[in-house]
């Protein structure tokens, strides 16, 4: 790895690494993305030049770095989001959707959006490539739409007047799509999927008064999803929506990821600012780092795995402008991806 400016966590003990500078604000990508190229020798993630944004990729054994698209080109780089198994993404740019190559650069025109639409989160990828996106419509309602790339064109799906937010693609077939409700606070029922082929939303976890879901993430086999209950526990649930565990109980969660293994899962605690690891065997938790308590929202820590499954990768706000800091977890004793 280059000569980054390593640090010794002064609570864990743990060893991590600020992979970008601390005169440049730059946060990671969200934690329903992946952020590692699938050989998880570079790392994707965002930086803000004054009144812009720039999605860069780093090289993590040269430091040598990369402007893959800059928003002074027109790009939406909030709509970025990496592909699971290869090395490409997808974003926004004016009213089209284009596919990014990380290595190349290139870019290539997919298909349009629909007509005078804001994207509502960022893009990911279903099995076979689909890719579904929410979208603000210019009436005022809330749009589910999906891009088929092989026939160049965006279909509109479902409509609702409760706002939606982020939505992400099953990684393990082409139907199912899962979707939230975006109140800004609690909702009625956050979680919902969508089958394409029958073209019907439900509920997926079907919630009671007084529960709080949020911050979900599909596994990169599609199998599970995982997710909180405000604001103290991790839950996994199939994908079909029938069974559900309670994995931790702890002190704070705010978000969460697996690892592709599902044998662990990584969370944050924005009030706290610690990063941590979590068994989800056992539900015992580690604290990995600690002192990156986000002072706005979009520093949040965002904590989420490398391919392999022994590196977190996260937003690391402590001390000044926020950077994008890893953690290496086979300085733990005993650990196995």
């Amino acid at each position: 790895m280059a000569a980054f400016e390593k640090r010794t966590d002064p609570v864990t003990g743990l060893k991590f690494t600020y992979l970008t500078p601390a005169d440049s604000l730059c946060r990671k990508m969200y934690f329903s993305s992946e952020s590692f190229t699938s050989d998880d020798r570079r790392v994707l993630f965002f930086r803000f030049p004054p009144g812009g944004m720039q999605l860069v990729c780093l090289e993590l054994d040269t430091g040598l770095e990369r402007v893959l698209a800059d928003s002074a080109d027109g790009w939406n780089i909030h709509t970025f989001g990496l592909a699971r198994e290869k090395d490409e993404g997808y974003l926004v740019k004016g009213d089209e959707v284009y596919a990014l190559d990380v290595d190349s650069g290139a870019a290539r025109r997919l298909a349009p959006l629909p007509e005078r639409a804001k994207p509502c989160g960022h893009y990911t990828a279903s099995k076979n490539g689909l890719l579904p996106m929410t979208f603000k419509l210019a009436n005022g309602i809330f749009c589910l739409a999906l891009t088929d790339p092989a026939r160049g064109e965006t279909e509109e799906l479902y409509y609702s007047d409760t706002p939606l937010g982020h939505c992400q693609a099953c990684p393990g077939d082409d139907n199912t799509v899962f979707f939230c409700h975006e109140t800004g606070g609690d909702a009625l029922q956050r979680m919902w999927h969508f089958d394409v082929a029958r073209r019907r939303a439900y509920p997926y976890y079907v919630e009671r008064w007084g529960e709080w879901i949020t911050h979900e993430a599909w596994s990169a086999d599609g199998r599970f999803m995982t997710f909180i209950e405000a604001p103290d526990e991790i839950w996994t649930g199939s994908a079909d929506g029938r069974n559900f565990r309670l994995v931790s109980k702890s002190k704070e969660y705010h978000h969460c990821a697996p690892s592709r293994s599902m044998r662990w899962i990584t969370a944050d605690r924005s009030q706290t600012g610690e990063v941590v690891l979590v068994d989800a065997e056992t539900g015992r938790d580690t604290v990995l780092v600690t002192g990156h308590r986000p002072s706005e929202g979009a520093d949040h820590q965002h904590p989420s795995f490398n391919r392999a499954g022994d590196k977190v990768l996260f937003s690391a706000p402590g001390g000044g402008s926020c950077r994008v800091g890893l953690v290496d977890l086979n300085q733990l004793e005993g650990f196995r991806p």
